[in-house]
């Protein structure tokens, strides 16, 4: 579960956490925390390995929208791959989803079908 503390004059410093067990913060994940020491080792692997972007697939899922998020947040250069199948179930939505999400964070798409 996910809770937030919000200032609305300063949203940056809205704090969002997570009633996970967190020893650290006292029962509390601090989310923000999380995001940006997440960030920080993406760029950290980008400067080590001189790429110059990121290109992940993206199927529409929360999972690669959290990825593609993250990646957006590292750096700008970021490709998303979008591969629908007609054979799934959910073809046309899911490469919906993941149309929205790339356009959401502002990340450029390329699809490749792979029917």
């Amino acid at each position: 579960m996910y809770f937030a503390e919000n200032d609305a004059d300063n949203p940056q410093k809205n704090k969002f956490y997570s009633t996970k067990n967190n020893e650290k913060q006292g029962g509390r994940m601090d989310v923000q925390t999380s995001i940006q020491k997440r960030v920080e080792w993406i760029r950290k692997i980008l400067s080590e390995s001189g790429a110059k972007g990121i290109i992940y697939g993206n199927s529409g899922g929360k999972d690669c929208t959290l990825v593609g998020a993250l990646c957006k947040l590292a750096t700008d250069n970021v490709l998303g791959v979008i591969m629908p199948c007609q054979s799934s179930q959910n073809y046309g939505s899911d490469r919906d989803d993941a149309l929205r999400a790339g356009k959401h964070f502002g990340i450029q798409q390329i699809e490749i079908d792979l029917t």
